[in-house]
């Protein structure tokens, strides 16, 4: 990857989990993710390889924030059980509202 445009970076990862919220990955090509952020295709694979890749991110992504929210649930619990409890609910409200 080169050197990253913030900006841009995150503009691909935002358009490209909308559209996985409306199709399959296999049916998303590059050229469909670049029209959708409003640059070429070739511009896209200057930060990625190919969409694996950028899947891969966007997964990573996902992953960090659940993890973050699972997290910060679990502090505020005392006990053990009430911070297992409380990771659980955690997982389960995001999950709600991030079907996908």
């Amino acid at each position: 990857m080169r050197n990253a445009n913030p900006e841009l970076v995150s503009s691909i990862k935002k358009r490209t989990l909308e559209l996985l919220m409306e199709k399959e990955p296999e049916e998303i090509g590059m050229r469909e993710i670049a029209k959708k952020c409003g640059v070429s295709a070739t511009a896209i694979y200057h930060y990625y390889r190919d969409k694996d890749c950028l899947f891969q991110a966007i997964s990573l992504d996902c992953l960090n924030q659940i993890n973050s929210v699972i997290e910060a649930a679990a502090e505020k619990a005392a006990s053990s059980k009430e911070k297992v409890l409380a990771a659980i609910r955690a997982f389960r409200n995001w999950s709600l509202k991030n079907p996908r």
